[in-house]
């Protein structure tokens, strides 16, 4: 595949995984990759490249096939790059998420991106900037092969996000030793993700294999003799949804206001800059745990930092400028003046005409309202879209929520009105201002297509274990801090 890259499109409750793969393939030649989750079968992945008088041409397709709660979820995506001696001058990718089709094509002059996001039959324009060259595939195997002569030679670079097509920063270093015509192992990362992945390549700069620790588990990726069978690819179970089980329960959960809780990692160090935002506070402790306070969104100083024009604007997730989109908030609006009153009445038509699908993922507003059906990410993108198109900015969070004692996957929306944000959760609370029990671990504006914010996600996400240290319930605080130390 195109640069290699460590990002997991996280759709909050189903976690569909986008694999790492070397870059570029031999000239004429496919390569063929079988991918395990756990040791199951779970896809299977081909690369191809040519070249002709306009550059090389790098192609790669990608099959991810998972079971969830009896249903198959798939994720396919096709990459197709042309790249000259300077490096890359286009690249386009096709995706579906068990949902909708999403398509960003980019073309790059100098260090300038010109970009189309396309969902549910629209097109949004988008432009990038690069600090250094654009990177293609071919590019990043010629030069990984010059400049990791030694352990610890790093090779840094930009290229461009395949989800989305923003510019990202890619690193790449050598482990241990490099012998001529043997295989050698590297560390790959990106700019959007502090979690390396290591792979061995052979002699000639493409992959054998990878392995990676995900929440959905272990993941491996091996290079095959030939096509991998896809016919008996049924896909890797995994759960309804990801899970952080805690000891403590919380009797009225969708009541909670104010929320303690201690967080500690499982395996590298938290960052408490990524538990901070609306409603949370956190802050590091010398044993390496993070402490995480979280009232209701509105409160703080951080609830009423003022939107950004990409949470206003419409987008390839948030289709707030489609004709269906703005008949359906007028005729569910007209008449009401009151802020809250409208968005708690847009929300509420979310909740009521939404039946929940595990095996639809992510999915623009529009291929929601047309199917009427998903997961808790479809109910925040709807959410967002239609309050968007009423005139309030908003958001969908990725993170986690508490239900029957655990804190589970989740995804909600928050909106803009009168100074400061405000959550709410169609898919879980309805009308009313959503509580204080969850943990918000990215924020999506959709500025750059479906899979914007999952990467802020998979910062922390499946990473840490959770106690509960207290809980505000109707103003009364209950301490339960003799679990956290």
């Amino acid at each position: 595949m195109s640069p290699p890259r460590r990002r997991c499109p996280w759709c909050v409750l189903h976690c569909l995984v986008a694999l790492a793969l070397a870059p570029g393939a031999q000239a004429d030649a496919d390569r063929w990759y079988q991918i395990a989750l756990d040791g199951q079968p779970a896809g299977t992945a081909q690369e191809s490249t040519r070249r002709d008088a306009e550059g090389t041409h790098s192609h790669s397709t990608l099959q991810w096939v998972l079971q969830r709660a009896g249903q198959r979820l798939e994720m396919d995506l096709r990459v197709d790059v042309l790249e000259d001696a300077q490096g890359l001058r286009q690249q386009t990718v096709d995706g579906s998420l068990a949902g909708d089709h999403y398509r960003v094509e980019a073309i790059v002059e100098g260090q300038d991106v010109h970009l189309q996001v396309s969902t549910a039959g629209r097109r949004y324009p988008r432009e990038a900037h690069s600090d250094g060259p654009l990177w293609g595939p071919e590019m990043v195997r010629q030069q990984t092969l010059q400049a990791l002569q030694h352990d610890g030679d790093l090779l840094r670079f930009h290229a461009l996000s395949e989800d989305t097509g923003a510019v990202v920063v890619m690193e790449r270093r050598l482990l241990g030793a490099r012998t001529l015509d043997a295989p050698f192992r590297v560390s790959e990362q990106t700019s959007t993700d502090p979690h390396p992945v290591e792979s061995v390549l052979d002699s000639a700069g493409y992959l054998l294999e990878s392995h990676e620790s995900s929440p959905l588990g272990s993941m491996d990726t091996r290079r095959t003799q030939g096509p991998p069978t896809t016919a008996a690819l049924v896909g890797a179970p995994i759960g309804l949804a990801a899970q952080i089980p805690v000891d403590a329960t919380l009797p009225m959960p969708r009541a909670v206001q104010v929320l303690e809780l201690m967080l500690s990692p499982r395996g590298a160090a938290l960052d408490p800059a990524d538990f901070t935002g609306p409603g949370q506070h956190a802050s590091a402790r010398a044993d390496g745990r993070v402490g995480l306070q979280i009232e209701r969104v509105g409160a703080d100083e951080a609830s009423h930092a003022a939107p950004t024009p990409a949470e206003r604007e419409a987008n390839a997730l948030y289709n707030s400028d489609a004709p269906e989109i703005d008949a359906l908030v007028q005729q569910l609006t007209t008449g009401l003046t009151d802020d809250d009153v409208r968005i708690d009445t847009l929300v509420g038509w979310v909740t009521q005409h939404l039946h929940f699908d595990p095996g639809f993922a992510i999915a623009s507003a529009l291929d929601v309202l047309h199917h009427r059906r998903g997961t808790c990410v479809a109910y925040a993108t709807l959410a967002a879209t239609l309050l968007r198109s009423a005139g309030y900015p908003a958001r969908v969070v990725y993170g986690y929520a508490y239900a029957e004692g655990a804190f589970v996957g989740h995804a909600w929306t928050e909106v803009w009105r009168t100074g400061q944000w405000r959550a709410v959760d169609a898919a879980l609370v309805g009308v009313g201002t959503a509580d204080a029990a969850r943990i918000a671990l990215g924020r999506s504006d959709g500025h750059w297509g479906p899979l914007s914010g999952l990467d802020q996600l998979a910062q922390s996400f499946g990473r840490f274990d959770v106690a509960i240290g207290a809980y505000v319930v109707n103003g009364v605080r209950t301490d339960l801090s003799a679990q956290t130390h």
